[in-house]
């Protein structure tokens, strides 16, 4: 492999045996790098390989950025939910995760980490996710020789549940999209207003809607909710708790019944919907 421009002292891009782009790490390989220059295999600790998410430019902005320690940390991360969780520990995971703790510690070292809101979510929807996350901290705390907070668990969980749903063909993600803009129509018509796609509660929702359909996937709904929680949202709520209604009609088309504590939590992200339609 021949490089083709020095990244950082421990990244490099580089032409391939059959003369395609890819970015290596490795302890050094970029120090003193020149076009043409030929790179020590064997120093190679990291090679990633650009693909549809990450093009060789984002691919290399990056890895430009990502301190060696912080790639081999979420190596580690992700060898360990692999063995742990029904996860590849692909280049993706591995991206995502690098990524997450570069600023996680640009967070830390300014005093900005906090809780995080689905604390409570995850530990009750994914135990196995949060056990990693957990692991995930020890890992980058030791291999970084920092103190990450408890609470990166709750991302790093996240993560994990993305990249178990990442698994998945194309064909359940492309049906799973569709179903997502068809809820995203019903719940315009039903509320008689326009949904701001930008919006911080139209985000919300739509990623409560991707988990929804991990938890479908997996048989782990939402069954343990208080039953004054859903009494108290149709009262207080009787538009968006109809809405739900209509919303888990559409998953009922592929045979799926929504527990009513699922609705129950769809009902408070549309009302929060509407809630802010009216205050704009």
């Amino acid at each position: 492999m021949k490089v083709v421009r020095a990244l950082n002292n421990n990244a490099v891009l580089a032409q391939d045996e059959a003369g395609g782009r890819v970015v290596l790490m490795g302890r050094g390989i970029g120090f003193g790098s020149r076009l043409g220059d030929a790179v020590d295999a064997a120093a190679v600790t990291h090679r990633f390989v650009p693909d549809v998410t990450h093009p060789i430019g984002t691919l290399t902005n990056l890895v430009d950025e990502l301190p060696l320690e912080v790639a081999q940390a979420a190596a580690a991360i992700t060898h360990a939910a692999g063995e742990r969780l029904r996860v590849t520990p692909s280049q993706g995971l591995l991206l995502c995760v690098a990524d997450h703790l570069r600023f996680a510690l640009i967070r830390l070292e300014r005093g900005g980490l906090g809780a995080y809101p689905l604390q409570w979510e995850v530990a009750q929807l994914y135990p196995d996710e949060l056990s990693v996350g957990q692991s995930a901290v020890d890992i980058a705390s030791r291999e970084l020789g920092v103190e990450l907070p408890r609470e990166e668990a709750v991302a790093f969980a996240l993560h994990f549940v993305n990249a178990a749903f990442a698994t998945e063909d194309l064909e359940r993600t492309v049906a799973m999209t569709q179903r997502i803009k068809l809820i995203l129509v019903v719940v315009r018509a039903a509320l008689g207003m326009d949904v701001d796609d930008e919006s911080m509660s139209t985000a919300r929702f739509v990623t409560h809607l991707r988990y929804l359909f991990v938890r479908i996937s997996s048989g782990r709904q939402i069954a343990e909710a208080p039953e004054l929680l859903g009494l108290a949202v149709e009262r207080t709520h009787p538009l968006a708790h109809r809405t739900a209604l209509r919303v888990a009609e559409i998953f009922e088309l592929d045979s799926t019944a929504l527990t009513a504590d699922e609705v129950t939590y769809l009902a408070l992200h549309i009302a929060r919907l509407a809630r802010e339609r009216q205050t704009a």
